[in-house]
């Protein structure tokens, strides 16, 4: 299996079209703080799901989360000091 066939994500708590965006704006987020975005599955799971998830409130959580997660920063790094 090629590597650009494992990549993919599993967010719920999220519709369908505002998902895709999500997800395109966090993979453009990691990439263009000068991190590279995973090769394999990230999972993010914004629960409970009654509570309303709309707009970009969640990408930088869930984009500093897949920096941390994946190795590439600390998370007592200044480098991801978002008010900093």
């Amino acid at each position: 299996m090629s590597r650009a066939a494992c990549r993919s994500s599993a967010w719920s708590g999220y519709r369908m079209r505002r998902l895709q965006e999500a997800r395109e704006r966090v993979r453009a987020a990691v990439r263009n703080s000068g991190f590279s975005f995973p090769g394999t599955r990230v999972v993010a799971a914004l629960a409970p799901a009654n509570l309303k998830k709309a707009g970009p409130a969640y990408d930088l959580p869930i984009a500093v989360a897949t920096i941390i997660a994946t190795g590439q920063a600390p998370a007592e790094s200044g480098r991801l000091n978002p008010a900093g």
